[in-house]
């Protein structure tokens, strides 16, 4: 008689289009589904037009929105718990701050039927509210598991909200190596895109000033300023409330005509594989996806030094690691890029190997079945 499957539950605010929820996103689909029973789950309501919805592979009868208002909203906490009970999911796993908190009170309530709560923590302990560190120091109690995307973010989480170690794992972010090529000039010309244009892509959203659009820009600017005959271009992929404000630092600095805001794009490996380079230039992060993502497309990178960069761009000579919120620095090694042309071809094909061999998404849903098989042993 072969074993029952595992029953969990994935939760997390919502799938707007972000570092985090894709990778959620990706362990809900790539799962085992012989070895677990999955069911999926929003604390908010989505947004029809900014969503990874869509791309979840599981029974739409398994997919559910509890529509919380707020924190404070009765009738949603009503609805979770009831689920719960009901459902008796051996384990909730949930990600981002909300879904963390409701995953951890949905366990004290539960207790009795042994559900185990897993968080995943994306991000630095170091730049979280006070409280939300005080929520996360008493909820850790009601925690089996931390999932850290990064041995940065592991160590920030015992140094900042005191979690013992062995309460820790970490896993880092995992990525799918695209199976195809694009027609490159030909989705260049999707974007009034030339095929001698050089150009340098940023994926992020507009959404605060974790990205570091503002010191990118500045450090484009730099360099159309020295190479002033030059084909530049700087491709902006993502939204939210600060796009404004960026376009009208790029006016400001006499480089709109050079940059192109590309939207949010569906279809991301295509605008990976038209680019030349990748600039992350976040101010803090945890493990960042999205330079796993241009490097599993041969993209050669350049990176800011936060949260788990350093862990992904080594010794191994496969990227451009800068210190973050510096444009001037940010400039050296776009100019560096641009200049060296052996070494950026080294760069990518480095890049593709390290991600190839130590984080590729099968690794990392294999590192996350065993810690979700030791859970309910």
């Amino acid at each position: 008689m072969s074993n029952p499957r595992i029953k969990i539950l994935f939760l997390i605010n919502n799938l707007h289009r972000g570092g985090a929820e894709r990778s959620f996103l990706n362990q809900a689909n790539a799962l085992n589904k012989t070895v677990f029973d999955v069911y999926f789950a929003t604390i908010l309501k989505e947004n029809a037009e900014d969503t990874f919805l869509s791309e979840l592979k599981i029974e739409s009868q398994k997919i559910i929105c509890f529509n919380f208002k707020n924190m404070f909203d009765l009738f949603a906490w009503t609805r979770f718990l009831l689920f719960l009970f009901r459902e008796k999911f051996s384990i909730v796993y949930s990600t981002l701050f909300f879904a963390n908190f409701v995953c951890r009170i949905g366990k004290i309530a539960t207790f009795f039927y042994g559900t185990k709560s897993i968080i995943r923590e994306a991000n630095v302990a170091d730049v979280k509210p006070s409280k939300e560190i005080l929520a996360d120091k008493i909820l850790a109690y009601a925690t089996h598991k931390i999932i850290a995307v990064s041995g940065i973010v592991a160590v920030s989480l015992e140094r900042k909200e005191k979690i013992k170690k062995n309460k820790i794992a970490v896993i880092l972010n995992g990525v799918e190596i695209p199976k195809y090529k694009i027609k490159r000039e030909e989705d260049r010309g999707k974007f009034g895109l030339k095929s001698d244009d050089f150009i340098f892509l940023n994926v992020a959203m507009m959404k605060t000033e974790q990205k570091g659009h503002k010191y990118l820009i500045e450090a484009f600017s730099m360099l159309k300023n020295k190479f002033r005959e030059k084909n530049f271009k700087l491709l902006l992929a993502g939204d939210g409330p600060l796009k404004k404000d960026l376009e009208n630092l790029a006016k400001k600095m006499n480089v709109s005509s050079h940059i192109i805001f590309v939207g949010l794009q569906k279809n991301i490996n295509a605008i990976y594989q038209m680019s030349d380079v990748f600039v992350l230039s976040s101010l803090w992060e945890g493990c960042p996806n999205v330079l796993l993502e241009a490097m599993a497309n041969k993209l050669p990178v350049i990176s800011t030094n936060v949260g788990g960069a350093e862990e992904i761009i080594s010794h191994l000579d496969n990227g451009y690691l800068v210190e973050s919120g510096n444009a001037e620095l940010l400039f050296r090694a776009m100019e560096f890029m641009y200049l060296e042309n052996d070494k950026r071809k080294k760069f990518a094909e480095n890049g593709f190997l390290t991600v190839s061999h130590d984080f590729s998404l099968q690794k990392n849903i294999e590192e996350l079945s065993r810690v979700f098989k030791e859970a309910v042993k």
